[in-house]
C-alpha cells in the first residue's frame, strides 16, 4: 500500500488561517507470507512486513521569515521560520502564530517485523510455538517552541509590552533512534474430553532501550544528575529480561449438544514500550544542552533546551531581536537558567495488563447465538510521570510573601528557590543540581482497572440476513491519562493517589446494531430485480469524562500547572454530578462578589484567589472556585460527564455479474443517515480559566479531531462507489 497526502487542518485555535498546521503523511506498508505444508501434521507460517511513514507538520506560514512580518525574533534558522507564538492566559485558546508544539518531521518512521510459527498437531494436542523480531527506528526533529512562544497575561500587558514569561527551543533536536524487541510463544490447545478443550501457553518478551545512533540520548541519575549515555551508563534504563506471561484459557460443552458453551480465559500480557514513550514526552530523554552534563565536554550533546525564561530577558520590541539566541547565559543550564527534563527510572519495569473473562454462549435458534460475558483486567506498573523536584508550596508561598504579595512577587524565582534540588544545596540533605527546574520522571506508579458486561446477539449470514447486535455495561478507573499512554503530570507529585478517578476512556453503555440484508432476486432485464443488498450500523453510547483543570493560573506555586501540563485542579463544593455541558451555554461563571463565591471564600486566603481568578463557576448548587495560594485543590480527576454519541450508516449495494468470474458493485453510502447533531467535549478541553468555553460543546467530534467529514460523528454525508471484483 502507498498512500500520499496533503492537509491542512484547526489542531488549535490561531486567529488567521495563516496560522493553521499543515502535513503532507506519506504510508507505505509491504507484507509477504509464506505458508508450508510439508504433511498432515505440520503447518508452518512465516512472516515479513515493513511499514514506513513520513511526515512534516508545521504551520502554514513555515516558509515565512519572521521578519518579512516586520518582527526581528532572531530565529535564523529556515526549518523555524513562522510567526512565533504568542497568546493570552486568561483568554486560553486564541493566540497569534501557529500550533507551539510545531515544526516535527518523522523521516521517515520504519518498523520491519519477522515472524514465524509453527503447528504440528498430536491426537488430542495441537501444539503451535514460535517467535517474532521487530526492529523500530525513526529519524526524528521535533522543534516545539522553535519559533518561540511570549505569554502574557491580560491584553493590556500586551499593549504595554510587559511580558509574563517566554519560551524558546535551543540547539538541535534531530535524532536517528531506534528500538528493537523479540518475542518467543508455545501454546497447547489440548482436548481433554469430548467435552472439554483446554489452551495453555507461554510467552516470553524483550524488548531493548530506546537507541541513539550517536548516543545522544541521557538520563536522570539521582546522584549524579544528568549523564549521558557512553558516559558512566551504558543504557538509559534497564533490559527487563524477566517479562514472562501465562495464557489459560478452556471451553466446555455444558450438555454435550454442542448449543450452550461456557469460555474462560485468563492471560497476562506485557505492554511492548514505543520509541514516542521516550523521547517525544516533556522535551525527550534527555534532549538537553548543558556544561553541567556528564559527557558534555566531549562536545556529544548538541540538542535542545526548553525554558520559561524571565520576562526582562528578551527584547520585547520591533527592533528586536525579541529572543536572546545567542545569549551564552541562556544556552546552557545553571542556577541562573534552569532547565525541564525529562528522565526515566534507571530500573524502570515493562508495565502489564492481566485480562481476564467469562462467558456463556448458546444457540436459541440454528444460526442465531446469544452470549453473556463478563470481561474485566487490570493495569500494573504502567508508566507514570511525577516530578521528584516538585516546589514546597509552603516555601513558594512564604517568598511570594516576602516578596510583594502575589500581585508583585516573581513567582518563578519563588518557586526555583523552593525546589529540593535548589534547597538540597544549601542544607545538604539530599542532591544538589540548582540547574534543573522540572524533572518529569518516567516511572510504574500508575494502575488501572476495568470491569464490564457484555451482552451480544449474533445471527450468522443465512437466508440473505446478517445480525451483530452488542450491549456493554462498564466502568473503568485508574490514575494515568491517555495522553502518550503516560498521564499529565500529577497535581501533586507526592500524593499521585489523588489522581484515582474515572478512565479517560470510561463509557458506562454503549449498544451497536449491524445488519445486512440480501434482498430477493428474480430474473429480470439487465439483472435490474438481482443482487440488491442494503446494509445499516448503529451506534449509541454515554459520553467521556472530561478533565476540569487550570494551566494557566498557578494558584499551587509550584509551576507546574502552568508551565509543565500538570492538571493542577480547583475546589469544589458539591455533588459533580450536578455540572453538566451544553451546546448553548457555558456553565456560569460569576464575579467574586456573588453569594455563591463569597459562600466558599471563608478565609483571607481564599478571598484572595477568588479576586484572582475573576470569579467562580456556579451549576445547579454546585460551587467550583480556586484554592487558596500555596494548597491544592480538593477536585478529582474526570469529575464532568461529556456529550454521548448516536448515529446511523447505512448503505444500499447493487451487483451485476459479468460472466462467471468477474462482477461489478455498485454502493451508495449515507453516513449519520438522519443527520443528528453529536457533539465533543468542549474546544477547551476543561480549561478552569476560559469561563467563555468552560462546558459548551461547540464543535462536532471530526471537527474537534481536526478530521473533517473523513472523521465520525459529522453532519450527513453520501458517498457513492464502484467496484470490480474478480
Amino acid at each position: 500500500m502507498y498512500a500520499n497526502a496533503q492537509q491542512v487542518e484547526e489542531d488549535a485555535v490561531p486567529l488567521r488561517k495563516e496560522w493553521l498546521s499543515k502535513a503532507d503523511p506519506i504510508t507505505q506498508v509491504f507484507g509477504i507470507d509464506w505458508t508450508w505444508t510439508p504433511n498432515s501434521r505440520w503447518v508452518n507460517v512465516a512472516r515479513f512486513s515493513y511499514n514506513r511513514f513520513a511526515e512534516r507538520i508545521a504551520p502554514v506560514d513555515d516558509k515565512v521569515n519572521p521578519v518579512d512580518y516586520g518582527l526581528n525574533t532572531g530565529i535564523t534558522d529556515p526549518r523555524l521560520f513562522g510567526f512565533p507564538r504568542i497568546g493570552f492566559s486568561t483568554y486560553c485558546c486564541e493566540y497569534l502564530g501557529g500550533n507551539s508544539s510545531w515544526p516535527t518531521e518523522t523521516s521517515p518512521s520504519h518498523t520491519e517485523s519477522y515472524s514465524d510459527t509453527a503447528s504440528y498437531t498430536a491426537g488430542r494436542h495441537v501444539i503451535r510455538f514460535g517467535g517474532d523480531f521487530s526492529n523500530g527506528g525513526v529519524k526524528y526533529f521535533r522543534a516545539g517552541n522553535g519559533r518561540g512562544r511570549v505569554d502574557f497575561r491580560f491584553l493590556d500587558n500586551f499593549l504595554e509590552g510587559d511580558v509574563r514569561a517566554w519560551r524558546l527551543l535551543y540547539g538541535d533536536s534531530a535524532r536517528d533512534l531506534s528500538i528493537k524487541s523479540f518475542g518467543l510463544f508455545v501454546q497447547d490447545d489440548f482436548r481433554a474430553t469430548r467435552r472439554l478443550t483446554l489452551n495453555l501457553g507461554l510467552r516470553y518478551d524483550v524488548t531493548y532501550p530506546v537507541k541513539d545512533n550517536r548516543n545522544k540520548l541521557a538520563n536522570f541519575v539521582p546522584d549524579r544528575g544528568i549523564v549521558q549515555v557512553g558516559f558512566g551508563i551504558d543504557q538509559p534504563y534497564q533490559t527487563n529480561y524477566k517479562d514472562i506471561s501465562p495464557r489459560v484459557g478452556m471451553a466446555w460443552d455444558i450438555f454435550g449438544t454442542g448449543k450452550t458453551i461456557l469460555r474462560s480465559g485468563l492471560g497476562l500480557i506485557y505492554t511492548q514500550p514505543s520509541i514516542r514513550t521516550f523521547v517525544f514526552n516533556g522535551g525527550g530523554l534527555n534532549l538537553n544542552p548543558s556544561a553541567l552534563i556528564e559527557g558534555a565536554a566531549n562536545g556529544n550533546i548538541d540538542s535542545f533546551l526548553q525554558t520559561t525564561g524571565d520576562p526582562e530577558a528578551i527584547n520585547w520590541s520591533l527592533e528586536g531581536p525579541i529572543f536572546p539566541v545567542n545569549e551564552a547565559a541562556l544556552n546552557s543550564c545553571s542556577a541562573d537558567s534552569t532547565c525541564t527534563f525529562f528522565g526515566v527510572d534507571q530500573k524502570l519495569k515493562t508495565p502489564y495488563v492481566m485480562n481476564w473473562n467469562v462467558n456463556m454462549q448458546h444457540e436459541i435458534t440454528p444460526g442465531t447465538m446469544l452470549q453473556l460475558a463478563y470481561v474485566a483486567n487490570r493495569g500494573r506498573n504502567l508508566y507514570s510521570t511525577l516530578d521528584p523536584n516538585q516546589a514546597d508550596p509552603t516555601r513558594s508561598l512564604q517568598c511570594v510573601n516576602d516578596n510583594g504579595g502575589i500581585f508583585e512577587a516573581d513567582f518563578e524565582a519563588c518557586e526555583q528557590s523552593a525546589r529540593p534540588f535548589t534547597t538540597n544545596c544549601i542544607s545538604g540533605d539530599g542532591p544538589c543540581f540548582p540547574y534543573i527546574k522540572f524533572l518529569n520522571l518516567l516511572g510504574n506508579k500508575s494502575s488501572s482497572s476495568y470491569e464490564s458486561l457484555q451482552a451480544t446477539l449474533t445471527r450468522r449470514y443465512s437466508n440473505g440476513l446478517y445480525l451483530l447486535a452488542g450491549y456493554t455495561w462498564g466502568h473503568a478507573i485508574d490514575t494515568a491519562g491517555n495522553t502518550n499512554n503516560l498521564g499529565f503530570v500529577p497535581q501533586d507529585s507526592l500524593n499521585y493517589a489523588a489522581e484515582k478517578g474515572n478512565g479517560d476512556y470510561d463509557t458506562r453503555h454503549r449498544f451497536t446494531l449491524s445488519t445486512t440484508y440480501d434482498l430477493p432476486s428474480r430474473k429480470s432485464w439487465a439483472q435490474m430485480l438481482q443482487g440488491w443488498q442494503v446494509t445499516s450500523i448503529v451506534q449509541w453510547q454515554t459520553g467521556y469524562p472530561i478533565l476540569l483543570f487550570d494551566n494557566s493560573n498557578d494558584f499551587s506555586l509550584t509551576g507546574e500547572g502552568f508551565d509543565n501540563a500538570s492538571n493542577e485542579r480547583w475546589n469544589i463544593k458539591g455533588d459533580p454530578s450536578n455540572l453538566t455541558w451544553s451546546q448553548k451555554a457555558p456553565i456560569p461563571f460569576l464575579d467574586p462578589s456573588d453569594p455563591a463565591c463569597q459562600s466558599v471564600a471563608t478565609t483571607p486566603a481564599l478571598q484572595e484567589s477568588l479576586d484572582y481568578a475573576g470569579g467562580c463557576y456556579v451549576q445547579n448548587g454546585t460551587i467550583l472556585y480556586p484554592q487558596a495560594f500555596g494548597t491544592y485543590g480538593n477536585m478529582g480527576r474526570n469529575i464532568l460527564r461529556g456529550p454521548g454519541f448516536v448515529n446511523w450508516d447505512a448503505s444500499v449495494g447493487k451487483i451485476w455479474n459479468l460472466g462467471e468470474r468477474a462482477k461489478v458493485q455498485f454502493r451508495g453510502e449515507v453516513f449519520n443517515l438522519l443527520n443528528h447533531a453529536n457533539f465533543a467535549p468542549f474546544s477547551i478541553g476543561g480549561e478552569l480559566a476560559s469561563p467563555s468555553g468552560l462546558g459548551r460543546a461547540d464543535a462536532t467530534p471530526d471537527v474537534q479531531a481536526a478530521n473533517p467529514v473523513v472523521g465520525s460523528g459529522g453532519s450527513r454525508h453520501i458517498q457513492l462507489g464502484v467496484k470490480l471484483i474478480w
